[in-house]
C-alpha cells in the first residue's frame, strides 16, 4: 500500500492525501536532488537538443526588451501571461501570502496556486533560484 492509499484510509481529502504523500517523499529524499543545481540530474523527458537550444537562446538575451520580443515570437500572449502569473504566484507564496489573497490579486485558480506551491516545495528548485536571484539573496 502506497503513502497516498494510507492517507486515503485515514480519511484525508484528496489535497491532504497529496500533501501527506509529498511530505513522505520529501522525508525519504525521493524526487529531490542532492547538492546544488549544477549537479542536478536533468529530467530525461525534458533534456534534449531542442531544449538545450531553447535554454541557450534564453541565456543569450541581454535586455528586457529582447526578452519580450523573443517571448512574443515563440509563445502566445496567453502562454506568456500564464507563465508570468505562475511566477507572480510563486513570489507571493514565498512572501507568505494566503491562497485567497493570491487568487484575488492575480486571478490564478486555487489549482494553479497549489501546483506552484508543490513545485516550490518538491520541484527542481528553479523557482527558488529565480526568486532568490530577484531578491538578491542567491546563495550559488
Amino acid at each position: 500500500m502506497g503513502e497516498a492509499d494510507r492517507a486515503a484510509d485515514n480519511g484525508l481529502s484528496a489535497s491532504a492525501q497529496f500533501e501527506y504523500a509529498g511530505n513522505k517523499r520529501a522525508e525519504s529524499g525521493a524526487g529531490r536532488f542532492v547538492g546544488n543545481l549544477g549537479r542536478r540530474v536533468m529530467n530525461p523527458k525534458l533534456k534534449n537538443a531542442e531544449t538545450d537550444l531553447l535554454c541557450e537562446a534564453i541565456l543569450s538575451l541581454q535586455t528586457t526588451d529582447e526578452c519580450y520580443a523573443f517571448l512574443e515570437d515563440i509563445l502566445t500572449v496567453s502562454e506568456i501571461q500564464s507563465v508570468a502569473q505562475r511566477l507572480q504566484v510563486a513570489k507571493m507564496l514565498d512572501e507568505g501570502q494566503t491562497y485567497d489573497d493570491i487568487e484575488r490579486l492575480t486571478g490564478a485558480s486555487s489549482a494553479t496556486i497549489s501546483r506552484v506551491k508543490r513545485s516550490l516545495m518538491f520541484g527542481a528548485d528553479g523557482y527558488r533560484l529565480v526568486l532568490d536571484r530577484l531578491k538578491g539573496t542567491d546563495k550559488s
